[in-house]
C-alpha cells in the first residue's frame, strides 16, 4: 500500500482513496493518458494495445489504523463502500463500448460541485452510464492535453 500527500493506494485493489474528489479524477486522467501514450507505443512496435478500466467511487468510510502491544502495523483499513463501487466500475470501464474512465454518481455530484468552486468546466466531457434505462454512473475518456500533444508527435 501507498501513502502519498494526495491519498492512499490499495495495491491489492488497485483502488486509489483520495477525500478530493478533483484529484481522484485528475490521477483518472493521468493513468488514461498514460494508456494512451503506451498504446501508442505499443502500436509502433506492432503489438496489440492494452485496455484498462479506471474506476472512481466515493462515499463515507472509516479508517483504522492498525497496530498490536508490541508493534505498530503501518498500515490502514478502509471500510466502506467507496472500493467496492470504484471495483466494480473499474470492471465496466473500457469494455463493451464503454468509456476508460467510469465513476459512481456520489463521485460525480460532489466531483460537479468541486469543477463549479474551482469555475473548471469540463463537466460537459462527461457523459451518464445507463443501466436499464436509469443513470447508474458517469463515464468519460479525458486525457491531459498537454501531455497528449506530446504523445500525438510521437
Amino acid at each position: 500500500n501507498i501513502v502519498s500527500k494526495d491519498g492512499y493506494l490499495n495495491q491489492n485493489t488497485g483502488a486509489f482513496m483520495c477525500n478530493d474528489s478533483t484529484k481522484g479524477l485528475n490521477h483518472a486522467i493521468t493513468i488514461n493518458t498514460f494508456m494512451r501514450m503506451f498504446n501508442k507505443i505499443l502500436a509502433t512496435k506492432g503489438l496489440a494495445p492494452i485496455q484498462i478500466g479506471i474506476g472512481l467511487g466515493c462515499d463515507y468510510e472509516l479508517i483504522v489504523k492498525l497496530r498490536d502491544e508490541n508493534h505498530e502495523i503501518n498500515d490502514k483499513l478502509w471500510i466502506g463502500n467507496a472500493i467496492g463501487h470504484a471495483t466494480y466500475y473499474a470492471n465496466l470501464a473500457n469494455r463493451n463500448g464503454n468509456l476508460p474512465i467510469m465513476m459512481s454518481k456520489t463521485f460525480y455530484d460532489y466531483l460537479i460541485r468541486a469543477l463549479e468552486k474551482e469555475e473548471a468546466n469540463f463537466g460537459h466531457a462527461i457523459q451518464p452510464y445507463y443501466e436499464n434505462g436509469t443513470i447508474e454512473a458517469y463515464q468519460c475518456n479525458l486525457v491531459s492535453s498537454q501531455f497528449n500533444k506530446w504523445v500525438s508527435e510521437l
